[in-house]
Formats: C-alpha cells, sequence, structure tokens
C-alpha cells in the first residue's frame, strides 16, 4: 500500500512540473511573439511667445468746436403785425390794450413810487403822469400817414402821440393796475357829419363810482380848472379795451343814473344841481334813492326835492346823510321834475336809482 502511494506522489510531482514548464513557455512565448505597447512620443512643448504689449497709437486731442450762438430769426412783433388803423375791427382794437407786457408793469410800479404824488391817488397819479410826459404830435407829423396808432410802449418810447395813444396808454396802465376791465374803455367820438373829425378819449367808472368821460390828455390840476371833456356832441361811440370791445358808451343799469355835482361858487345861496324831467300819468307811484360817492361825507347840507307841472312842490327833503329814500305820487298828470342840489364848493358824485325809470337828465 505504501509503496503504490510513492509511486503516485512521484507521478504528480512529475505531472506538476511538467505543467509548470508548460505554462512558463506558454508565457515566455506569447512575450516574445506580441506586439509590445509603444510608449507614445510627446510632440515637444511648445514655447510660447509672450503677445508683445501693443503699441498704443495716442488719441488725437479734439478740440472743440465751440456751439455757434444761433442768430435769432426775426420774430414779427404785435407793433409790425397790426393793422394801424384799426377803427371797426375790433379784436384788432383790443390788442391794442397791453396790460401784461413787463415794461407797462414797470411803468405803473415807477409812477406810483415817485415822491412827486403826495397830493394825488393812485388813478389821478397815473392820469397825471400821461399827461405830463406826453406831447402830442399829430400822425402825419410823427409818421407820415393820416392815422397811425402806437402800442403803449412806443408812445413811451417816443414820449408822445395823438389822442388815441393817449388814451390807449392810460386805459393800459390802469389795466395793468388791476382796475377792472368793465370799468375802464378806450373810447372813440364821431359825430354825425363824416367830414368832422373824431376824437378819443376815457371811459372810467372805477375811481368815482360813475360812469365819466375824462380827457388823457389833460391832468388832474388842470380839470380842477376848466372841468373835463364835452362829449355831447357826438352821436356815435366805440368802447374798447383788452377784454372787450363795442359799439356805444358803457352805461349804468336801466333804472340807474349816476352823475356828478359840479362846482359851487356860491355855495350857500346858490349851490349846484342836477335836475331830471319825466311824464307821469295821475296816481303813479314813484320810488327810489339817491347816495353819495366816494370815501369823504356832505360837508354842507344838500336837499332832494320833486316839483308837478305846474311847479308846485310835490316832496322835499333836507339834511347830511349820506343817502336818502324817498316816494311821492303823481298828481295830475304832466311833466315831472326832480331836482338833487348840494351846498358846498367840491364837485361830488352821487348815484340815484328810481322807478319807473327813464327819467332824462337835464
Amino acid at each position: 500500500m505504501i509503496h503504490r502511494l510513492s509511486h503516485n506522489r512521484s507521478q504528480i510531482l512529475f505531472v506538476l512540473l511538467a505543467c509548470t514548464l508548460v505554462v512558463s513557455l506558454m508565457v515566455l512565448g506569447g512575450c516574445a511573439s506580441g506586439k509590445s505597447e509603444e510608449t507614445p512620443t510627446l510632440a515637444p512643448t511648445p514655447t510660447l511667445t509672450a503677445n508683445p504689449t501693443p503699441t498704443l497709437t495716442p488719441r488725437p486731442t479734439v478740440t472743440p468746436t465751440p456751439t455757434p450762438t444761433p442768430t435769432p430769426t426775426p420774430t414779427p412783433t404785435v407793433a409790425s403785425s397790426l393793422p394801424k388803423d384799426p377803427w371797426g375791427y375790433p379784436e384788432v382794437m383790443k390788442q391794442y390794450i397791453t396790460p401784461n407786457d413787463p415794461e407797462i408793469q414797470d411803468k405803473v410800479t415807477e409812477i406810483l413810487a415817485g415822491s412827486w404824488r403826495w397830493a394825488l391817488d393812485d388813478f389821478e397819479a397815473l392820469r397825471e403822469w400821461v399827461a405830463d410826459h406826453i406831447t402830442y404830435v399829430s400822425d402825419q407829423a410823427a409818421h407820415g400817414v393820416r392815422e397811425y396808432w402806437q402800442l403803449p410802449v412806443e408812445t413811451l418810447s417816443l414820449g408822445t402821440g395823438d389822442c388815441e395813444d393817449f388814451a390807449i396808454l392810460l386805459c393800459t396802465l390802469l389795466r395793468a393796475h388791476r382796475v377792472p376791465a368793465d370799468e375802464v374803455y378806450v373810447g372813440g367820438g364821431f359825430p354825425e357829419d363824416p367830414q368832422s373829425p373824431g376824437h378819443a378819449f376815457l371811459f372810467e367808472h372805477w375811481h368815482e363810482g360813475i360812469w365819466r368821460a375824462l380827457e388823457p390828455q389833460q391832468g388832474v390840476w388842470m380839470t380842477l380848472l376848466i372841468g373835463d371833456i364835452d362829449i355831447s356832441g357826438y352821436s356815435e361811440f366805440y368802447s374798447f379795451n383788452d377784454q372787450q370791445c363795442f359799439s356805444g358808451k358803457p352805461t349804468p343799469p336801466v333804472g340807474v343814473y349816476e352823475f356828478e355835482v359840479g362846482y359851487s361858487f356860491w355855495p350857500l345861496t346858490q349851490g349846484a344841481a342836477v335836475e331830471f324831467e319825466r311824464y307821469l300819468n295821475a296816481g303813479e307811484k314813484v320810488t327810489g334813492w339817491v347816495q353819495w360817492l366816494g370815501s369823504s361825507g356832505i360837508v354842507y347840507d344838500w336837499s332832494f326835492t320833486a316839483y308837478d307841472p305846474q311847479g308846485n312842490t310835490v316832496l322835499t327833503w333836507r339834511g347830511t346823510d349820506l343817502r336818502y329814500d324817498f316816494s311821492f305820487t303823481a298828481s295830475p298828470a304832466g311833466l315831472y321834475k326832480i331836482e338833487i342840489l348840494k351846498r358846498d364848493y367840491i364837485a361830488r358824485c352821487a348815484r340815484m336809482e328810481i322807478q319807473p325809470s327813464d327819467w332824462t337828465q337835464r
């Protein structure tokens, strides 16, 4: 048994050696006959040449071209574009009153700051300045034409003008002083004869509380001596300012009468009076009131008297009150007269409202 086992062990060792030999030969043979892996040949690393610093071309020095001052294209002014003889063309006439012009507003401030005006209120100061500083020169002499309206700034610059230039300037100054548009107008009066010349002046309500026609060429002091303009000879009127233009003259409402009672050289014996008259039917009742205007009261007394057609006194009152309310009844029918008489030296303005209306002032 043991012998047999030894023989088998020898065979096993032989087989193992033979196998080992065979395997070794196979490995060596395979290595010799197979392709060996080539180590890749690396391309030489390129030498990096630094980018050269660019040579900067210096920016050209830009010399700024000065912005040319534009030559303004002349804009046509109102003065050059307005017709110079605009009577009868309302929209053109209104443009001649220029209260918003800075030069006009500066002139108002300058005039009212003057120390010379100590005895005058604002209205009187503006009126006096125009009369004193503007000289009358006809359009023919100044411009070589029959009719040539000047804007207020033109009249200020020239220092001359004719009647409408005086009126346009004074109206503009008063409007720049914020006198309401419904209380001051340039007025134009024309006689019935078309060959007779017209005249321009001022319609004004703001200063005394009544509608008056004023002569702008005549100052306050001259008016105290000779009175104001008489427009009774004109039959046709125009009235205009920067807001309105109409044919006719401004008037109070129906039934309201505004008037001035003039100066009295003999106040205590004669006084100064205004009269109204109207035809009344028998039994017709008359009612109304009279009020004196202005800040000062009546210095002396005044009276209100109504007369019937025969001259008999129907109603009379006398006193110093600033207002008197009246009423009376007509009997008989006929032409009745009302007299308002004041007894002091100073001219004063008053307003009367009466019904029935349509009385005639004498």
